[in-house]
């Protein structure tokens, strides 16, 4: 492409008939643009039928105006002449300036040329653009790497340097041998507490869903606040869900008996009140004391015992266990660990501003070090947002996490070295190898009929089906139960957790076959025994997807994952795969000849659970109010149109087009 310069201005070809234009009108001073130059760059244009004397010359100019440009004049055939006759073209286009160009070298790269003091770049996308690669910090970059494979657990738990009393409680449970979290795991805490000569590096691990991260922590801490006696808050353990922390307090207490280790449970199971006279007591010298050496602990109680509980003493804290670290330092009181560790080192007078920030590691701060607690954090989605590691406030970390063993892997890490493993896992989600994921592709009305299906079929059992709010779980609950012979119970948010942990223990019996859910069991609940799990809804996020799939193929045990989606949710589920970094996701194909006999069951299904939402609306179950609980309550998001379930009469020719559809599936 030409380029001109006018007055300092450059001008592509473009802008020739603007120029052009511009003339017309105004007088052009200082132009040093060359009329041939100008005429030869403009774009050839259709001549227009006319008779009238003057025709458009070469130039698209006007024999009034052409004037204007003071160039040579062009010839233009007598108006006479037929149309169509090609114009002369002056001789004088053959010369052509020729302008020398500079090329301007930009780095190690010619990226544009020199006219008239001005560089002309031309089109970016002509160069090739450089990938940038992330800077990891040297502790991810330099992992402990876990395997996902959970059958690799061959080493017994004798091997461990564990107190006998412990080992026996492991035997008694039914533990013989340690997942290889567990291998890893164990053996550093108890290494760098024995004794504790220096500071330990806080511990951030990455392991998959029910590979045994609970107890890699519980039995270090057990065994090492067990060597001295003490009536002071020595270890904290933080999870985000009231059901965790009920269910870590339970391991505590199991592999706690026999030792002289209290454990309290901290969470909204009573009022602050109550639970603050079971946590404080008055000590020989007439101050409130806590005697419990380690306490299990939602965020939101912890802060308010921490800045309302008189007595509650965290000034000889030595560990901080952070579990579901993800999603605890997510919650809605995000910064209660920043809180937690100014009322740690208030207790402490130190010349240093901040020390859980900026402690130099020197002679005179040594004493200060030794005094730090020791942060363990654990998550099956480790984040890499700056700011949350940034909050955490680490010392020298250490990190243990597990990368999902592929061939190609396999070849990129003999290749590449760490930086290549470091980047195959950071930031990657992690799931057992004995876990098979699956997907179905349905209609939204007919979902509740495959999922019944998919059950009847293979004779399923042992399945915790999520939905993605409390009255879809109702609803399917209701559906499913009217479908099958098999036993349906649901869980939801609304229920106490004496309900929920009755419903859990009989589905655990075997007294249930199916239990329907929300998210409120998809993180981190061990739930044993659960063969198969069905995402009814797609869920919205990666982690979720994660957390759900990973309540089956616990404790080296095989399981199954289904999801069912939409038409309308393909673009959610690729992007799910496709961010958890999956490529084994296998596609269930049902055809429509196969649900033909469960029809007239599901149409049946539907009207009683339509009664039956109707029913529970009137005694207002769902709400306050009659128009907002027929509102809430409607049966709309799960029960077709009435066209679609009732008979009735069709038109001929699109009966015929369904028969001819069908026969081809069947094939």
């Amino acid at each position: 492409m030409r380029v001109i310069q006018i007055v300092g201005v450059q001008l592509t070809s473009e802008d020739c008939w603007s120029l052009q234009r511009l003339s017309r009108t105004c007088k052009m001073v200082e132009c040093n643009v060359d009329p041939v130059t100008l005429s030869e760059l403009e774009p050839k244009r259709k001549k227009k039928k006319s008779g009238k004397a003057h025709e458009t010359t070469d130039t698209g100019v006007t024999g009034d105006n052409e004037e204007s440009l003071k160039g040579p004049a062009v010839e233009t055939e007598p108006s006479g002449k037929k149309e169509g006759t090609e114009v002369k073209k002056n001789p004088g286009l053959k010369a052509k300036r020729k302008k020398k160009k500079n090329v301007v070298p930009i780095g190690n790269t010619s990226l544009g040329t020199d006219v008239g003091g001005f560089t002309v770049i031309g089109d970016v996308n002509q160069f090739k653009q450089v990938t940038v690669k992330r800077v990891l910090p040297e502790w991810l970059q330099n992992p402990s790497i876990v395997s996902c494979n959970l059958r690799d657990a061959t080493v017994p738990v004798e091997n461990f340097n564990l107190d006998p009393n412990l080992v026996k409680l492991l035997h008694k449970n039914f533990i013989p041998y340690f997942f290889p979290v567990q291998q890893q795991v164990i053996p550093w805490l108890l290494e760098h507490h024995n004794p504790k000569l220096v500071r330990p590096p806080d511990m951030c691990v990455s392991a998959p869903t029910g590979s045994g991260k609970t107890l890699a922590y519980a039995l270090p801490l057990i065994q090492i606040l067990q060597r001295t006696m003490s009536s002071n808050i020595r270890a904290i353990v933080v999870l985000p869900t009231e059901i965790l922390a009920s269910q870590v307090f339970s391991v505590f207490q199991t592999y706690s008996k026999g030792t002289i280790l209290k454990v309290f449970l901290m969470a909204k199971r009573m009022t602050l009140s109550a639970e603050t006279r079971s946590l404080i007591h008055t000590g020989l010298d007439g101050q409130p004391r806590c005697s419990y050496d380690i306490i299990v602990a939602t965020p939101g109680r912890l802060i308010d015992h921490l800045e309302q509980t008189e007595g509650f003493d965290i000034s000889n804290l030595k560990f901080l266990v952070v579990d579901e670290a993800d999603r605890t330092l997510d919650d809605q009181e995000g910064d209660w660990l920043h809180r937690l560790e100014i009322k740690f080192w208030s207790h402490f007078n130190t010349e240093f501003a901040q020390p859980w920030k900026s402690l130099p590691l020197n002679v005179k701060s040594m004493s200060m070090h030794l005094k730090a607690f020791h942060k363990l954090l654990f998550s099956a989605t480790l984040s890499q947002n700056p700011e949350t590691l940034e909050k955490l406030h680490l010392f020298q970390p250490k990190l243990f996490t597990s990368i999902i063993e592929r061939k190609s892997d396999n070849k990129n890490l003999a290749s590449e070295g760490t930086s290549a493993t470091a980047d195959s896992f950071v930031g990657k989600f992690t799931t057992p190898t004995e876990l098979k994921e699956s997907f179905v592709l349905v209609q939204k009305e007919t979902k509740p009929l495959v999922l019944a299906y998919l059950i009847a079929k293979n004779q399923w059992k042992r399945i915790l089906c999520f939905a993605n709010t409390n009255e879809a779980t109702h609803r399917l609950c209701v559906l499913l139960s009217s479908m099958g012979s098999l036993q349906v119970r649901e869980i939801t948010s609304k229920w106490s957790a004496h309900a929920r942990d009755l419903v859990i223990k009989k589905f655990v019996e075997g007294s249930i076959d199916i239990l329907v859910t929300s998210d409120q069991l998809a993180r981190g609940i061990d739930i044993p025994l659960v063969d198969h799990v069905i995402s009814y809804d797609v869920p919205g996020y990666t982690k979720t997807y994660i957390h759900r799939i990973g309540r089956t193929a616990r404790a080296g045990r095989e399981g199954q994952a289904i999801t069912l989606v939409t038409k309308d949710q393909i673009g959610i589920f690729r992007r799910t795969i496709k961010t958890s970094g999956k490529s084994n996701v296998e596609r269930l194909i049902i055809k429509n000849s196969e649900l033909r006999p469960y029809q007239e069951k599901y149409k049946k299904a539907l009207v009683d659970l339509k009664s039956k939402v109707e029913e529970e609306a009137e005694k207002g179950k769902f709400g306050r109010g009659n128009n907002r609980a027929n509102k809430r309550a409607s049966p709309s998001k799960v029960i077709p149109e009435p066209s679609q379930t009732e008979s009735q009469p069709e038109d001929p020719v699109v009966k015929k087009k369904k028969k001819k559809k069908e026969k081809v599936e069947e094939n």
